[in-house]
């Protein structure tokens, strides 16, 4: 390719943070539904609120639309879109500095985890706080 090194970078960072917001898009009715069930607390009868994922979705569809299924989304969103930049766009940029044509396993492994390293290390902040 023609680009520098620096432009592949960048143009790797948001594609990669595209990707993260737009599956993030897809699947967070069900990481919700995930959390709501996961904190279900029995009440003073000795009966959960929710009986199932379908339930979930169900209930917090009726309480308030499609809009519900998204509460706590851009927080989310916040914090998957520098991730996902870091992991999907760093790997291909460190794949296109450091391996060639020719790098076996344990050369491609490396930077595969050197890069999920840096971006567990630099998203880590953003995590704790969602």
């Amino acid at each position: 390719s023609d680009l520098s090194n620096g432009e592949a970078l960048v143009r790797n960072l948001a594609s990669g943070g595209a990707a993260g917001a737009s599956s993030l898009a897809f699947v967070y009715p069900l990481d919700l539904a995930r959390t709501l069930l996961s904190t279900d607390k029995k009440s003073a009868t000795g009966e959960k609120k929710y009986k199932g994922l379908g339930h979930v979705l169900k209930l917090t569809y009726a309480d308030g639309g499609v809009r519900n299924l998204y509460k706590g989304f851009a927080i989310s969103v916040g914090g998957i879109i520098p991730y996902r930049a870091v992991y999907f766009g760093g790997y291909d940029t460190l794949k296109r500095m450091f391996l060639g044509d020719d790098s076996g396993f344990f050369a491609k492994w490396f930077v595969a985890q050197t890069n999920t390293i840096i971006a567990q290390f630099i998203t880590y902040p953003i995590d704790t706080v969602r």
